[in-house]
């Protein structure tokens, strides 16, 4: 039987300590939903997904801030209870990979305001 593997991994607290990584299997054509909660602190960050086995050099799959209809790829936000939904629609074996979900944050405003 075929399946797609999938891995992902999230750094949505205030550290890179704070990540989670789940191993998830689906046959093709089927959809998988992730359910993951943040820091209140990122609540208004833009949140986004990534595909690849290296965060730092992973391929943009979606974000909160851009949505396209026509990808099989989805995040949502919900500001109030703090989580970001991921949907993956249409499964193939060549989505099998590792995947991120991150927040962004301008690194340097980020440092200044620490100091």
């Amino acid at each position: 039987k075929t399946t797609a593997r999938v891995i992902w991994g999230g750094y949505l607290g205030r550290s890179y300590e704070e990540k989670l990584l789940i191993s998830i299997s689906g046959d093709p054509g089927s959809s998988i939903t992730l359910t993951f909660s943040y820091n209140s602190y990122y609540t208004n960050h833009v949140k986004y997904c990534c595909k690849g086995y290296f965060w730092l050099f992973c391929s943009t799959v979606a974000r909160t801030d851009t949505q396209d209809s026509s990808s099989r790829f989805s995040v949502s936000d919900d500001k109030i209870q703090k989580t970001l939904t991921v949907k993956m629609n249409n499964l193939m074996e060549t989505d099998t990979s590792y995947y991120w979900c991150a927040v962004e944050i301008d690194y340097w405003s980020n440092i200044t305001k620490k100091t």
